[in-house]
């Protein structure tokens, strides 16, 4: 049976709530479980009705997946901002193209667009 609790310590002002679930001397937190990385969306969703007894309709489905969507769509911009901040610093060190493409895993065509796409914005 989930239990709601509140997480804000001793701050008066409720930083956030959450629902748990205790099972074999675990808490699971459902926003844990929503916000989880390592979890499919039917992973999610099983543990959602299972866990936190949360009847699932297409709707709820429909968000879960869009959440994992995002999730993953943020974790691709991180790795391409990194990706592109590697390519312009080794650019800048005076690295080859080719030397840059075998580094970052890359065409040289993909690390020459990067080069030209920061090269256009301070143009």
């Amino acid at each position: 049976m989930p239990h709601p609790i509140l997480v804000g310590g001793s701050n008066p002002q409720v930083q956030a709530a959450s629902m748990v679930a205790i099972r074999g001397g675990k808490i699971y937190s459902l926003l844990s479980v929503l916000l989880s990385m390592e979890l499919t969306v039917d992973e999610k969703i099983g543990i959602i009705k299972s866990e936190y007894d949360i009847s699932v309709n297409d709707e709820i489905r429909k968000d879960v997946s869009e959440m994992c969507n995002l999730s993953q769509g943020i974790r691709e911009r991180t790795v391409a901002e990194r990706d592109e901040k590697i390519i312009l610093n080794m650019h800048r060190k005076g690295y080859t193209l080719d030397q840059i493409a075998e580094c970052v895993e890359k065409s040289i065509e993909e690390v020459e667009a990067v080069i030209e796409k920061r090269e256009s914005v301070l143009a």
